[in-house]
């Protein structure tokens, strides 16, 4: 929001206040002024008459003028093109600067003639281009005939002596889009009065045209007929006005549609009445088609895009922009102006699809003043009289079904203390409002104040506190030490999270943080754990942020993609991040393996496999207390499409599935541009949930071990877990470990079987065992792998 402070101070005086200052004190009460400019600057200037002018003898371009200033004739050299004896001109001085050129004046020799200042042109003085014409920025600036010779005071002369603060208004101060709510703020601010808008009285015939609507995004619809209109330039100070406010001039119609939006907040909008088929204006919402918009561009409109219709044609895209059908010209005699009030929300999606970010949109966005309608109908009319020759105004027609009662929100003393810890007096407080010029009526210490419908950023008793302590200064709040009534600590959940994480880094893996957002492309991938429904962002940041993700393995792919196109081949990442579907969020943990895990220089080590990411996933397990056989594993389907079907298997905690691991597909790793990467992927919120036991501690057992190799001979598809779950069930509690050490296929052994090689340690804590019941354990281990599985003992 640009707001000019000439403007302002038409409605409560701040001349007197340093510029530094006053935006200082705006910014404390929660209107930041981002940045300071001027609509021109410069010093020493004055006006002047050319009283001759003579082409340069050394230059085809070059002129020499003879200036009179009033008090002296200077001779100048210029160069601008449109110099001609007879013009009043700006005139910089020596010693003059001129900051928008980095400009200091001095007297100087051009082409062997003197030159003792400058004509300026506006451009020189600071003024945007955006606001000239080509002719003024081609030339100097050439004056009326009846400018003052010798007047210093130029730049008010001109109009645009003004200071323009860009203020950066959070999302619930929409009303600080309005001039003149702003200056009432700033008179709150500074306990100045502020000047009230004046009352407008018109004379006013029967209305001709009628409105409705027929969506629930538009509940107040006005339209206001002014006829007998002539369409010309601008006065100045509504076109310096808008200057100032980051708007350029157009026409004196289209200017006091703009003048009015600045000043009250409530966005205008302007129909040609001749361009009209029809006499009743509807609002529709159910349009799906191409729309002329005023900028001449083709936009595709959706249902539930507010369109404004007259005669079945759309007449304006509601809180947007206007249809080039209707729009305002030179021929333009009489004008319908539209006053609404449109649902924020549904503006904000409109113009934020279609890219069309106005200055209305962002007024509808933020909230206008129901009740300011018919004011800001009424001025522009006015204006349009004053400024239009307007000879006739019809009365305002409305559709209105809105809600206009008054709010009203209680706050006792008690409250605005205790909640900032403060001391004020019941005076204080209404100081405040009057300040603000909130109504209220006070009982005991109760203040039942009734709420402007321009601030539709106050509904709760807190909102007012926050008004009170902005208004009196944050200084007012004591320094206090702030109190602690308990210690904090980790809960259960969060310290396993923070062992989880002190594991993972402790064994050479980095923490990733990635993008919770993926594209279409990737939003399916690895999701193999909770189904999902996809949820889509309304308004991306781009295609490649288009959903939310279902699965951490694609973010993780991408990033070892990222590290091993920049040669760094050792990527071991983990990341705990959450994943989403429509009606819930889950916390998952993605181990990704690429490489080798800690590859340490001068010492041969291995690449990462399904054997070296499953130990982590079991030591992860470990440390939270969950330990076999409270979990199993099953191989992952023959058609995955994302796992390697023969090196991937899922994690199940009885009937429920909460992890997968494995290798990646061959077609998941050509897709990602990565190769060998083994992936894991638990679903953390359900492993975190699980009860665990405190650890036990047992003793160690005091008496010797004893090792025995078997090797079984089997079908290639039965799974190593059954012939360990054979052997541990026929240990009878002797077998304290067992360790794979080999799977064969090849010489010796019979096609469609492989052998599995197995080192059993046997120990019992009360004795010393002796060969003979260890070989009584290990033959009937032996007779149950034959009897359930079919094994062969291989010798």
């Amino acid at each position: 929001m640009k707001a000019s402070l000439k403007w302002i101070n038409e409605y409560v005086n701040i001349d007197d206040l340093n510029i530094n200052e006053l935006a200082n004190k705006m910014t404390l009460a929660g209107l930041e002024v981002e940045s300071i400019s001027y609509l021109a600057q410069g010093d020493k200037l004055v006006i002047g008459e050319v009283i001759d002018c003579q082409e340069h003898i050394e230059s085809d371009h070059l002129h020499v003028c003879k200036v009179d200033i009033g008090d002296e004739i200077l001779q100048i050299v210029c160069g601008a093109p449109n110099v001609a004896k007879g013009q009043r001109v700006i005139v910089a001085l020596e010693g003059a600067y001129l900051p928008a050129i980095d400009l200091t004046i001095k007297k100087a020799k051009i082409r062997n003639v003197e030159s003792n200042g400058m004509i300026c042109s506006l451009s020189e003085l600071g003024v945007d281009d955006k606001y000239l014409s080509e002719e003024q920025l081609n030339g100097i600036e050439v004056l009326p005939s009846d400018a003052k010779v010798g007047e210093t005071n130029v730049l008010s002369y001109l109009g645009l002596d003004d200071v323009t603060f860009e203020l950066k208004l959070t999302p619930d101060r929409g009303d600080c889009n309005s001039i003149y709510s702003l200056a009432k703020d700033i008179g709150a601010i500074l306990n100045r009065p502020v000047k009230p808008l004046e009352a407008i009285n018109l004379k006013e015939v029967k209305p001709t045209l009628k409105c409705i609507s027929q969506t629930p995004s538009c509940q107040l619809f006005k339209i206001k007929t002014v006829r007998d209109i002539k369409v010309k330039e601008s006065p100045d100070y509504i076109k310096k006005y808008l200057m100032a406010c980051g708007i350029r001039s157009i026409n004196n119609v289209v200017d006091i549609g703009n003048y009015v939006m600045l000043l009250t907040g409530q966005p205008l909008h302007m129909y040609d009445l001749n361009k009209l088929k029809s006499d009743t204006f509807i609002v529709k919402d159910d349009y799906e088609c191409e729309f002329k918009a005023l900028d001449e561009q083709l936009y595709q409109l959706q249902k539930g895009d507010i369109c404004i219709t007259n005669g079945d044609d759309i007449s304006c895209l509601g809180g947007v922009m206007g249809s080039f059908s209707t729009m305002i010209d030179e021929n333009t005699t009489g004008v319908a102006i539209e006053a609404a009030h449109f649902k924020g929300a549904q503006i904000r999606r409109t113009s934020t699809r279609l890219q069309l970010i106005s200055d209305s949109s962002i007024r509808f966005t933020k909230g206008t003043d129901i009740n300011r309608c018919d004011f800001a109908l009424n001025l522009a009319a006015a204006l349009l009289v004053k400024e239009a020759g307007a000879q006739m105004i019809e009365e305002t027609v409305s559709y209105d079904v809105l809600d206009h009662k008054e709010r009203e929100v209680e706050v006792t003393l008690t409250s605005i203390n205790s909640l900032l810890g403060t001391n004020f007096s019941l005076n204080d407080v209404s100081e405040v409002f009057d300040a603000l010029d909130f109504k209220y009526e006070l009982k005991d210490e109760t203040f039942k104040v009734t709420i402007p419908s321009y601030r539709n950023d106050i509904s709760i008793d807190a909102d007012l506190i926050e008004e009170i302590i902005r208004i009196k200064g944050f200084e007012h709040l004591p320094l206090t030490v702030p109190s602690f009534s308990s210690v904090g600590a980790l809960n259960d959940v969060q310290n396993k999270r923070r062992i989880i994480r002190t594991h993972l880094a402790s064994i050479g893996l980095n923490e990733a943080m990635t993008y919770t957002l993926v594209d279409e492309k990737k939003i399916e991938d690895f999701h193999v754990l909770n189904r999902f429904d996809v949820i889509k962002v309304l308004h991306p940041m781009s295609d490649e942020r288009a959903y939310l993700r279902k699965s951490i393995v694609p973010s993780l792919l991408a990033t070892i993609n990222y590290n091993l196109s920049r040669n760094i081949s050792d990527v071991n990442l983990y990341e705990i991040s959450n994943v989403y579907g429509v009606d819930r969020i889950h916390e998952y943990l993605a181990i990704t393996l690429c490489g080798t895990l800690n590859n340490v220089p001068l010492y041969k080590t291995a690449k990462s496999d399904f054997y070296t990411i499953k130990g982590i996933v079991e030591s992860v397990l470990g440390l939270i207390g969950i330990e076999q056989p409270r979990y199993q594993y099953s191989r992952v389907e023959k058609d995955n499409n994302y796992y390697h079907p023969g090196k991937s298997v899922y994690l199940y905690v009885g009937k429920t599935r909460i992890g997968v691991i494995g290798l990646i597909h061959p077609l998941m790793a050509k897709k990602y541009e990565v190769k060998d990467v083994y992936v894991a992927e638990l679903d953390l919120d359900e492993i975190l949930k699980m009860k665990t036991s405190q650890v036990k501690f047992t003793p160690l057992i005091p008496y010797p071990p004893m090792t025995r190799d078997i090797a079984v001979v089997v079908k290639d598809d039965v799974e190593v877990e059954s012939i360990l779950k054979i052997i541990k069930k026929g240990g009878k509690g002797l077998i304290t470990d067992i360790n794979v050490f080999d799977v064969y296929q090849g010489e010796n052994i019979e096609q469609g079987y492989k052998s599995i090689a197995i080192s059993l340690t046997y120990q019992d804590k009360n004795k010393t065992l002796k060969d003979n019941e260890v070989n009584e354990v290990q033959n009937k281990i032996i007779s149950s792998l034959e009897k359930v599985l079919d094994a062969k003992l291989r010798t």
